[in-house]
């Protein structure tokens, strides 16, 4: 609209130079209060952008923590159910061993019976 005010002035002939640095000068000072507007503006969408990425990274840093006690409790049942694993293979060898004692000494047994037999 100014630049159209301008536009005017400079082709009415009647108009002066002053009234041309009037409306200049009003240009100007509209352009600058434009300028400030948008920068307060976009002042304030970085910041209100700020906050909310600050608002996610507490989010996150929640999440994770929320996560590593998670895992931190299925580590300890993993590290225990490794354990129990450990010592039923333990339990198995030993029994395993056992039976194959007694079957050795089932066959030296029907051995001598069949001898005494």
């Amino acid at each position: 609209k100014k630049l159209y005010e301008i536009n005017n002035a400079l082709m009415n002939s009647q108009s002066s130079v002053d009234d041309v640095i009037v409306q200049v000068s009003g240009v100007k000072s509209f352009l600058s209060e434009h300028k400030n507007m948008k920068e307060s503006e976009m002042k304030m969408e970085r910041d209100e952008a700020r906050q909310v990425l600050a608002k996610k990274e507490q989010e996150l840093q929640e999440v994770n923590q929320a996560l590593r006690e998670h895992c931190s409790k299925h580590d300890k049942e993993l590290t225990d159910l490794r354990a129990d694993l450990v010592t039923a293979r333990e339990q198995l060898a030993t029994a395993n061993k056992m039976l194959a004692e007694e079957r050795r000494n089932h066959r030296q047994q029907i051995m001598q019976n069949q001898r005494l037999g």
